[in-house]
């Protein structure tokens, strides 16, 4: 009997260290890749930026990904989204591919954007 008391208390002590939602950090970055790519926040699965550097340094060859979920991003969002994420310096090229692995992430497809 002691050690089951012990067992409850402390699975409801941790039960208090979990979160039901993204962390402030998740939370914050999906705001910025919203912020970057016009992409409502929702649907966004994840993104890297290859211009977030100091100063904006841009790695030459090396694509913007923005992981997106088909079913529910708005097509005019998506459709607009190379133009933001390049601004200034121009769309090189932007495709909107199925993944390598789509079994591992169901209902995921990706935005791969170069820009100039």
């Amino acid at each position: 009997m002691r050690f089951l008391t012990m067992a409850t208390l402390a699975s409801v002590a941790l039960a208090g260290c979990v979160t039901s939602g993204p962390t402030t950090g998740a939370r914050n970055g999906m705001a910025a890749a919203e912020a970057a790519t016009g992409v409502s926040a929702a649907n966004i699965v994840a993104y890297s930026a290859n211009g977030a550097g100091i100063g904006g340094l841009v790695i030459q060859g090396v694509p913007n990904v923005l992981f997106y979920k088909a079913a529910s991003t708005d097509k005019a969002q998506l459709k607009a989204a190379p133009a933001r994420i390049c601004g200034a310096r121009g769309v090189a090229s932007a495709e909107d591919r199925a993944l390598e692995h789509p079994e591992q992430m169901p209902g995921v497809r990706k935005l791969v954007v170069s820009c100039k």
